[in-house]
C-alpha cells in the first residue's frame, strides 16, 4: 500500500468539493464513464440528490390514492426519440404522494419491432428538484428497461420499469432515452454505437400507462469497522486496545444488508491510519485513491453480509509513544434512507514494550562455595525475562578477569531467559595467585535485556591451599607391524598411505593425590591423528590437550589413538618424531614429565620385492591348426601386462590376449585361463617342426619389469582321408575328400582305376594349412559320369602322399 498515503488531504477536500456541489444542485461529475468510476451511484442516492429542474412544472397531476394507482398516458406525447436531443428526456407523469416510501413502477410501452432501440430508463425529480434513479439498477446508477421482440406491428408491452424512493409531493417522472448513457453503457444497445449511428434514427419509445404500487421495505446497509490485537493497555485509566511498535494486528470491516431490499453497487471506503503499513487485505480493494480503499460491492442480499480482513503493522520508527491509531470507514448504498449505521472508526494506540517493561536481575549460584585448589566450581545462571545478551567474568584476588571462560557456552545456547542454565564445562582454574593460604574468586554475571537495562549479579568462591606432593610419570610410545633396519639399528616402520597406533601411559607415583593434571601432544608432519580413547580436551593445529581433574595415588590413566601417515611423503624415510608432555602444579620430580618416540615411514617401494609372473600352455606338443590352451598368474602389485607369442622366423603376435587384459584388469596372484584358446599355431618355414613362444610380461606398481616364457612344439599334420568309403553318385552328395597340411603350400588330387591307371586330375591349386576339404561329384571335367567301380584316389603336396580307395555306385 505504499502510493495510498501521499493524497490524503487531496483526497479530503476533493470528496468535501463533491458534496458541495452535489447539496447545492449542481452535478459534481460528468455523464462520462470514468468519471462516474468510484462515484457515479453515489451521486444518484438517495443520500445527496442531484438538482434537476430544467423541465418546469406539471401540466397535469395524478394522485397516488391508496397502495397501488394506475393512470393512463397519450402516448403521441409522452414520448422521446434518438435523434432529437431536447426529445430524448421527458416528463412522463407528475404524482402527488401522499406518504414518502418505495413504489415500483409498470408501464405500458408501444413497440415497433423495426426500431431496434426502443429502450428506455426512468428518473424522478423530487418536490425540491433533486433527481435520483432506480434503487434496482442494473446498468450502473440505471434500471434501463432493453427493447423487445414483440410482433412485427405496433403493439403494447408491459414494462417493469424500477424501485424508486418517493417523497411526500408532487414528484415527477422522466422518461429517458437509452441513447442518453449508450456511450457510457454500451450493453443493451444492438449496433454500432457511434454517435452518427445512434442518433440517425428515432428508434422512439411511447408510453400509454403508468402504475406506482407500493413496497413496504428498506435500504439499509449497516457498517462495523473494528480492530483486533492481542494486547490491551491503560491509558487515563480506560482500558483500550494496542499493538507495540512495529507489531502487528488486524482490522475487520462487516458490511451488512439490515433492510428488506437487495442492495446494488454499494460502495465501500476506508482510511488507511498515518504510521501504519497495511500487509494483507482480503479481498483485494476495487481501487485506492489516497490513503483511502474503496471496494464495490454489486449485489448484497437482505441478511447477509460482507467481511474484510485487513492485516496491519504499526511502524516500528514511532518515537512519542503510546500513539494513537485512528482509522474510519463509510458505506454509500444506493437508496439507503437509514444513516446512522453508515460510518463507524476504530482506534488502537501503538506503544514502546520498554514502558511498560520492569528490568529484572539475573542470578548466579556457585557450588561448592569452598574448594581447594584445583578442585572444580559448578557454575549455575538464571537470566531475566528481555535479555538480548549475557556474560560471565571470573575475578581473581589480584585484579586478574577471565571474561572468556563461558563464551562457548553462551554461543551455543543462546538467551535463554527465565530457566537455571548449568555451564559447560564446569570451571576448574581454581588456582592461588598469592602467597595466602586462601583467596575468592567472584564469579559474575551481566545481562542487558531489550530495553537497554544493564544489570549483574556476583557469588563467590573461596579457594583453600592445599600442601600435597606428587610425581607424575609419563610413557609414549608408538605402536607399528613392522621393524626394519636404517642406518645399522633396528627401528619401527610404516609404508607411506599405512596406519599405526599411540599409546600415553601416566601414572601417579604419589604420595598425594594429583589435581589438575594436564596432558599434551604433539603430531608429527604428514600424519592425522584419530580415534582419540579418551576424547580430548581441545585439538588445535598440531596439538592435542586432555585434562584429569585429579589422580590419586598409584592411579594410571591410559591414552590411545591412531595415525595414519600421508600417502605422499616429501622424502623418503620419513622421521616422524612426536612428543608427548604431562604438567600439575605441584609435581616434585618433572625430569619424567616427558617422553617422544619416532616411527620411520618408508615409500612403498623401499622394501617392496618384486615378483616373476608365471605361464603355462597345455598341451605341449601339437599339430598344425590345433589349439592350445594358456594360463598366466601375475605378481602382486601388478598394474599393466601383456603376452606375446613369438614364432621360430621373429614373427611376433602381440594382440592375441588384448581383449581378454581389457576385460580382467589387473587381477593378481591366482590363475587366470586365457580366452579364447590359441588355435593359429602353424609352421612358418619348410621344417617338419617348429617351437612357438608365449610370453607374458608384467609391470609392478614400482616399475619393475619381469617375464616368463613357455614353448609349445609345433609338428607337420599332413593327413588324408574319405568321408566316406562307398561313393553313390547318383543318390548322394559330393564325395568329401579331407587333406591335412603342415603349411600353405600347393596340392593335387588325382583318380586312378584298381589297376593304377591314372584316369584324370580332379583338382591342383593352392590349398591353406591345416585341414582342408575338396568335394567332387563323380564326372569327368567335361561332364561324363565315371562309371560304377573300385577307385583309387591320391593326395600329393610337398612330403605328404596318401591314397584311399573308394567304391563308386551308378
Amino acid at each position: 500500500m505504499k502510493s495510498i498515503f501521499c493524497y490524503r488531504r487531496f483526497f479530503i477536500l476533493l470528496t468535501a468539493f463533491f458534496i458541495f456541489f452535489q447539496t447545492n444542485g449542481i452535478p459534481a461529475f460528468s455523464s462520462s464513464k470514468q468519471s462516474l468510476n468510484m462515484k457515479s451511484d453515489l451521486q444518484a442516492s438517495y443520500k445527496n440528490p442531484v438538482k434537476y429542474a430544467a423541465f418546469g412544472s406539471c401540466d397535469t397531476v395524478y394522485d397516488m390514492t391508496g397502495d397501488t394507482t394506475s393512470f393512463t398516458l397519450d402516448p403521441s406525447t409522452i414520448y422521446v426519440v434518438a435523434d432529437n436531443a431536447p426529445a430524448r428526456t421527458k416528463i412522463a407523469a407528475c404524482v402527488n404522494v401522499k406518504k414518502s416510501g418505495y413504489y415500483r413502477i409498470w408501464v405500458q410501452e408501444l413497440n415497433d419491432k423495426s426500431q431496434k432501440n426502443e429502450s428506455f430508463y426512468l428518473s424522478v425529480v423530487y418536490p425540491n428538484d433533486s433527481l435520483i434513479t432506480a434503487c434496482d439498477s442494473n446498468l450502473g446508477p440505471y434500471k434501463v428497461v432493453p427493447d423487445t421482440t414483440a410482433p412485427d406491428t405496433v403493439d403494447s408491452q408491459h414494462r417493469y420499469a424500477g424501485l424508486f424512493f418517493f417523497k411526500k409531493g408532487i414528484n415527477k417522472v422522466l422518461l429517458n432515452h437509452y441513447s442518453k448513457i449508450v456511450n457510457e453503457y454500451p450493453e443493451y444497445w444492438n449496433g454500432p454505437t457511434d454517435s452518427s449511428s445512434v442518433f440517425s434514427k428515432p428508434n422512439s419509445v411511447h408510453f400509454k400507462k403508468m402504475t406506482l404500487i407500493y413496497s413496504n421495505g428498506v435500504f439499509d446497509a449497516a457498517l462495523s469497522y473494528s480492530a483486533k490485537t492481542d494486547t490491551v493497555i491503560r491509558i487515563n485509566g480506560q482500558p483500550v486496545q494496542a499493538v507495540p511498535k512495529g507489531g502487528d494486528y488486524q482490522y475487520e470491516l462487516k458490511l451488512s444488508n439490515v433492510g428488506t431490499f437487495t442492495l446494488r453497487n454499494t460502495d465501500l471506503m476506508a482510511t488507511v491510519p498515518d504510521s501504519v503499513e497495511f500487509l494483507n487485505i482480503q479481498p483485494v480493494p476495487t481501487d485506492t485513491m489516497g490513503d483511502t480503499l474503496h471496494w464495490r460491492f454489486d449485489t448484497l442480499s437482505p441478511g447477509l453480509e460482507k467481511i474484510i480482513t485487513i492485516d496491519a503493522r504499526a511502524s516500528n520508527a514511532l518515537v512519542n509513544t503510546p500513539h494513537k491509531i485512528f482509522s474510519s470507514a463509510w458505506v454509500y448504498a444506493r437508496c439507503d434512507t437509514l444513516l446512522g449505521n453508515n460510518t463507524d472508526s476504530t482506534t488502537v494506540y501503538a506503544f514502546d514494550p520498554c514502558d511498560f517493561f520492569t528490568p529484572e536481575m539475573p542470578q548466579i549460584q556457585t557450588f561448592p562455595s569452598s574448594v581447594n585448589q584445583g578442585d572444580s566450581v559448578s557454575v549455575r545462571v538464571r537470566l531475566p525475562k528481555g535479555v538480548v545478551s549475557w556474560d560471565v567474568l571470573v575475578t581473581y584476588v589480584n585484579g586478574r578477569v577471565d571474561s572468556s571462560y563461558a563464551d562457548a557456552f553462551i554461543a551455543s545456547t543462546g538467551n535463554a531467559a527465565d530457566r537455571w542454565l548449568t555451564l559447560q564445562p564446569v570451571f576448574t582454574d581454581t588456582r592461588l595467585l598469592t602467597g595466602a593460604n586462601q583467596e575468592n574468586i567472584i564469579f559474575e554475571v551481566r545481562s542487558l535485556d531489550k530495553c537497554g537495562h544493564f544489570n549483574t549479579a556476583q557469588d563467590t568462591v573461596t579457594v583453600h591451599r592445599i600442601i600435597e606432593k606428587y610425581d607424575l610419570k609419563l610413557n609414549y610410545t608408538a605402536q607399528t607391524d613392522t621393524m626394519v633396519s636404517y642406518n645399522g639399528q633396528s627401528v619401527k616402520a610404516v609404508l607411506e598411505g599405512g596406519t599405526y597406533s599411540y599409546k600415553i601411559d601416566v601414572t601417579n607415583t604419589g604420595p598425594d593425590t594429583a589435581r589438575g593434571v594436564k596432558l599434551w601432544a604433539i603430531r608429527p608432519d604428514s600424519v592425522e591423528w584419530r580415534h582419540f580413547i579418551p576424547a580430548p580436551e581441545t585439538v588445535k593445529s598440531d596439538t592435542v590437550r586432555w585434562l584429569f581433574d585429579k589422580m590419586a595415588p598409584g592411579q594410571a590413566v591410559e591414552v590411545t589413538f591412531d595415525a595414519e601417515v600421508s600417502r605422499t611423503l616429501p622424502v623418503s624415510p620419513a622421521k616422524l618424531f612426536s612428543k608427548a608432555q604431562v604438567q600439575a602444579n605441584a609435581d616434585t620430580n618433572q625430569t619424567n614429565n616427558t617422553d617422544s618416540t619416532v616411527v620411520f615411514a618408508f615409500n612403498t617401494c623401499a622394501f617392496f620385492t618384486p615378483e616373476m609372473p608365471q605361464i603355462k600352455v597345455n598341451p605341449g606338443f601339437v599339430d598344425v591348426g590345433d589349439s592350445v590352451d594358456v594360463r598366466v598368474r601375475l605378481p602382486k602389485g601388478v598394474v599393466s601386462w601383456d603376452v606375446r607369442v613369438i614364432y621360430v622366423n621373429g614373427q611376433v603376435d602381440s594382440s592375441y590376449a588384448d581383449a581378454f587384459i581389457n576385460r580382467t584388469g589387473n587381477v593378481s596372484d591366482q590363475w587366470l585361463d586365457l580366452q579364447p584358446a590359441f588355435t593359429n599355431t602353424r609352421l612358418v618355414t619348410k621344417a617338419f617342426q617348429e617351437v612357438i613362444l608365449f610370453e607374458v610380461r608384467s609391470v609392478d606398481r614400482c616399475g619393475n619389469i619381469k617375464t616368463a616364457r613357455v614353448q609349445v612344439f609345433v609338428r607337420s599334420g599332413n593327413d588324408c582321408f574319405l568321408d566316406r568309403n562307398v561313393f553313390q553318385a547318383e543318390n548322394s552328395l559330393p564325395l568329401g575328400i579331407k587333406f591335412k597340411l603342415s603349411s600353405n603350400r600347393k596340392a593335387q588330387i588325382d583318380l586312378y582305376d584298381i589297376s593304377g591307371y591314372h584316369i584324370m586330375k580332379i583338382v591342383e591349386g593352392n590349398f591353406s594349412a591345416g585341414w582342408n576339404t575338396y568335394r567332387w561329384d563323380g564326372t569327368m571335367h567335361n561332364g561324363k559320369k565315371i562309371g560304377s567301380g573300385v577307385y583309387i584316389i591320391t593326395v600329393k603336396s610337398g612330403h605328404l602322399m596318401c591314397w584311399k580307395k573308394v567304391i563308386l555306385v551308378r
